[in-house]
């Protein structure tokens, strides 16, 4: 397209978007879903963010493992249980 042409679109576009911004904004979602324009806003995420995703995958198996671990610790020796190596006889 030549210098000129591109020019007048421009501002057939610019007129465009002060008097029908309604009108505008369709055009630009039409040009966006047939054209493969990407949205200068595209609105609230709807996947995970990578850093997100890593933080998961590990803090669960890290949970998951201190978890085992003290379900398998050995528990401390119970009051009844603990012998004594002098008696009160032997005083």
């Amino acid at each position: 397209m030549e210098s000129y042409e591109h020019d007048m679109l421009t501002e057939i576009e610019r007129c465009l978007a002060r008097e029908a911004p309604d009108l505008d904004a369709r055009m630009d979602l039409l040009n966006q879903q047939f054209c493969g324009d990407v949205p200068d806003d595209p609105g609230p995420r709807k996947h995970l963010d990578w850093s997100v995703l890593a933080l998961a995958l590990v803090s669960l198996p890290t949970v998951g493992l201190m978890a085992c671990a003290a379900a398998r610790s050995p528990s401390p020796p119970s009051v009844d249980r603990v012998e004594t190596s002098t008696s009160a006889a032997a005083w």
